[in-house]
C-alpha cells in the first residue's frame, strides 16, 4: 500500500493540473455567459468563478450531465452581445468539453 502513494500523488497532481488549466479556459470561454434561462448551467455549474469552473469540470470529469453544460456554454440567448465583453456562448465549447471528458476521464479513470 505504502508502494503506490507516489504514483498515487502524481496522478492526483497531473488531475489538478489538468483542472486548473482546463478552469481557466473555461472562464475565458463561458465566463460571461448568463445563467439565468439558460437551460445547460446553472448555479452551480457555471465557468463565472474558478471555484464554479472547478467544480463543474468535475462534474463533466464524471460525464454526469456534460451534453447539456456543453450546450450551456454554446447557447447565444437572444440578447446577448457580441462585442467585448462577449455575453454569447461558443461553437468551440462543445470541442472543449469534449477533449476534456476524454482527457479527465481517462487520468480518472487509470
Amino acid at each position: 500500500l505504502f508502494s503506490a502513494l507516489p504514483s498515487l500523488f502524481n496522478i492526483v497532481i497531473l488531475l489538478t493540473v489538468v483542472f486548473y488549466i482546463f478552469s481557466l479556459i473555461g472562464m475565458q470561454m463561458c465566463g460571461l455567459v448568463p445563467i439565468e434561462g439558460n437551460p445547460g448551467l446553472g448555479i452551480h455549474s457555471n465557468f463565472a468563478t474558478f471555484y464554479h469552473s472547478f467544480l463543474t469540470l468535475y462534474t463533466i470529469c464524471t460525464t454526469e450531465g456534460w451534453v447539456d453544460i456543453a450546450a450551456g456554454c454554446a447557447w447565444e440567448p437572444p440578447g446577448c452581445h457580441d462585442v467585448e465583453p462577449s455575453t454569447c456562448g461558443t461553437p468551440w465549447a462543445h470541442l472543449y468539453c469534449i477533449l476534456y471528458v476524454m482527457l479527465g476521464s481517462f487520468i480518472l479513470l487509470n
